[in-house]
């Protein structure tokens, strides 16, 4: 029996997206001719016939929406799905969600796929680390609407949501610096990735504005077991990572975490070590662990918003979806920092 020829068969042929193709053979005006006449060429050669069926109903989801997801393993994903919910729910939209799992490749799927069966848009919370945004670059060719969500990507079409990190950080650090501190350590993960990047950079913009200040920084990618891209450090390798950091008489007095699973690995070790917050040393984070308010401990921390980032990413789309042309001003939404004081910030043991 001959094999069946595929989307994917004519979509290598035409050396473009399976998307591409798609929209192509709909006669979709997102796709410039001279495109559409390669993959009209391509499926005539290889005798490809489209399910027509599929494609009827592919050309009804202009009101169903393509959700990628980081993993919703702390409350952050979950305020940010529950935002743009909201939004779609309100406007008579539909969604599709599927979970990239901190894989680019995943990522890549996701979209191409959701692309594929005809959404009206794309919403990408991006797990991208290095590598080129190849997918990006394809919905803009086809002119599907798309929202970034927490991570900025340089040199896309698409638009982005998400908070001004960099600044955030430097108020935060600024706050364990003007308590006394002058010897400061980072703990962060994935500095690779633009939101993580832009949160060493406000931490370091601190540190040099105070004269005599110090840095060290604890890259948990460094330590981390399995796969690398999750940065799940062992908590033995943690353990003496922390040890190692807090022996010689010039080890930090204070800490800047740079996320909830820096938090969570950092106060781990502290507790370990018998080192008490902030009688001994000193943190500040982004986001904070609800269960230590039960110790009577609150971290002073940067809140994330990531229910606004998520209804705010889902009216833009909606928006574009909707026909409306944004300006360049609003592709952008950064939002402000938001310090919450609490009670981990002390002075440095004389």
């Amino acid at each position: 029996m001959q094999k069946r020829v595929t989307i994917n068969d004519v979509a290598r042929r035409a050396m473009c997206s399976t998307a591409t193709v798609s929209l192509a053979l709909r006669d979709s005006d997102r796709i410039a001719a001279a495109t559409k006449l390669r993959v009209l060429a391509a499926a005539d050669r290889l005798g490809y016939r489209p399910n027509l069926a599929a494609s009827r109903l592919s050309s009804k989801k202009t009101q169903t929406v393509g959700i990628v997801l980081l993993p919703l393993d702390r409350d952050l994903g979950l305020q940010m799905l529950s935002g743009i919910n909201q939004q779609l729910q309100s406007n008579g939209f539909t969604s599709i969600i599927d979970f990239s799992r901190m894989d680019y490749t995943r990522e890549v799927e996701a979209v191409r796929r959701m692309s594929d069966e005809g959404v009206g848009g794309i919403l990408i919370n991006s797990a991208r680390i290095a590598q080129e945004p190849t997918h990006l670059h394809e919905l803009d060719e086809q002119g599907m609407p798309y929202v970034l969500i927490d991570l900025a990507v340089e040199g896309i079409g698409g638009c982005y949501v998400g908070q001004k990190n960099r600044l955030a950080a430097t108020r935060l650090t600024r706050l364990l610096i003007e308590a006394g501190h002058r010897r400061l350590a980072c703990v962060g993960q994935l500095f690779q990735r633009r939101t993580k990047s832009d949160r060493l950079a406000g931490f370091q913009d601190a540190v040099a504005e105070s004269a005599g200040a110090t840095e060290k920084v604890i890259n948990l990618s460094d330590l981390s077991s399995g796969d690398e891209q999750r940065s799940e450090a062992d908590a033995g390798q943690m353990l003496d990572a922390l040890r190692e950091f807090l022996r010689p008489d010039d080890a930090p007095t204070a800490f800047f975490a740079m996320d909830t699973r820096c938090l969570h690995w950092l106060m781990t070790g502290l507790t370990a070590l018998g080192l008490r917050v902030p009688d001994d040393i000193s943190v500040v984070s982004f986001d904070a662990i609800d269960d230590l308010r039960c110790l009577g401990l609150q971290i002073t921390t940067n809140v994330v918003p990531s229910y606004q980032m998520g209804l705010e990413a889902a009216r833009m789309l909606v928006e574009q979806i909707g026909g409306r042309q944004l300006s360049e001003r609003e592709t952008v939404l950064e939002f402000e920092p938001e310090i919450v004081l609490g009670n981990s910030v002390g002075p440095p043991l004389q």
